[in-house]
């Protein structure tokens, strides 16, 4: 279960906000861990707050054999819309964590939800 933000909690909460494509995810073992952790792509259309980075945005997602609940955000390839991510508290530099279900707004799912947050963040 979720703590619903507000938008202005969701916005100032956030770190890097784009429109995006989810390319997909793997796992990866970085050094020094017994287990291996999930890492996606977000290729980047447009950078709406943050610094404008190579063109894709890594996001860390749950490992394989962790445990997941029904509420937890889950992405398929080719999910386009606006990526509200904040940065991992003392991790590795440019990863990424969309651990909230509004943390993703699909563009075929609410477009003028998007316009609305576009709005917001002084983008229009």
């Amino acid at each position: 279960m979720w703590a619903r933000l507000s938008d202005g909690e969701l916005i100032a909460g956030s770190d890097l906000i784009v429109m995006g494509e989810w390319l997909g995810e793997t796992q990866v073992a970085f050094e020094g861990m017994t287990r291996t952790q999930g890492v996606g792509v977000v290729a980047i259309s447009e950078v709406l707050k943050g610094q404008r980075g190579p063109g894709f945005v890594l996001v860390e997602r749950p490992g394989a054999g962790a445990l997941r609940s029904s509420s937890d955000p889950s992405f398929e390839r080719g999910q386009k819309g606006l990526w509200l991510l904040r940065a991992k508290p003392g991790g590795a530099q440019g990863i990424y964590l969309a651990d909230n279900p509004q943390r993703f707004v699909s563009e075929s799912g609410d477009p003028g939800r998007i316009a609305t947050l576009k709005r917001l963040i002084g983008k229009s």
